[in-house]
């Protein structure tokens, strides 16, 4: 068992929805025909998590 105090929490926002709330207040965009920006996103939070990893 591991020690509770060796917990992460993570968040991370995707900001590309099928459908745009009224009352959401995160930056969001709507996800039709972003799929290389989605792309991009995946590799920047990936690399970013390995830097940080590294550390």
């Amino acid at each position: 068992m591991t020690d509770p105090g060796d917990d992460v929490g993570l968040y991370v926002h995707w900001p590309y929805c099928a459908r745009i709330c009224p009352y959401c207040d995160f930056n969001v965009v709507r996800d039709r025909g972003r799929g290389g920006e989605q792309a991009a996103l995946v590799r920047a939070i990936l690399k970013d998590l390995e830097a940080l990893a590294a550390l």
